[in-house]
């Protein structure tokens, strides 16, 4: 398609994960990833104003360490997972991940170092917390 057939840009969406241009003919177009950090902010943000009681029980919320500060989300992300998992020796991990093909990269590592029913339930509820604000 030609740059003329898809119109001109109109406005410009920043959604969570990613910024496009929408155009006069309503084609979405020049999508690009948000930073990573930026990312980590909002989700932050709005696991505070919406997920207060979370917040509490929570030990960390990190933007795992293969990435740098300026690195981008991909816009060719595959599947986006959020999931818990058993801690080594205490508490609980979740987990934000992308699935590709040949590849997961783990993103954001959430972890709370509460035990037994009171751990699962934290981790449950953070997993459902995330699957809303990353519209999983």
């Amino acid at each position: 398609m030609k740059n003329n057939e898809v119109g001109k840009v109109a406005k410009t969406v920043r959604e969570l994960l990613s910024t496009y241009d929408v155009t006069n003919k309503h084609f979405c177009i020049n999508e690009r990833g948000n930073k990573i950090s930026e990312i980590h902010k909002e989700v932050m943000e709005r696991l505070s104003k919406d997920y207060p009681a979370l917040i509490k029980d929570m030990d960390y919320f990190d933007i795992f360490p293969s990435f740098e500060e300026a690195a981008v989300f991909p816009i060719d992300r595959g599947y986006l997972k959020v999931f818990y998992v058993t801690g080594d020796s205490e508490g609980y991990y979740v987990h934000v991940e992308t699935e590709t093909k040949h590849k997961n990269n783990l993103y954001f590592l959430i972890k709370t170092l509460r035990e037994g029913e009171t751990g699962i339930s934290w981790a449950e509820k953070m997993v459902c917390a995330l699957s809303r604000i990353f519209k999983v």
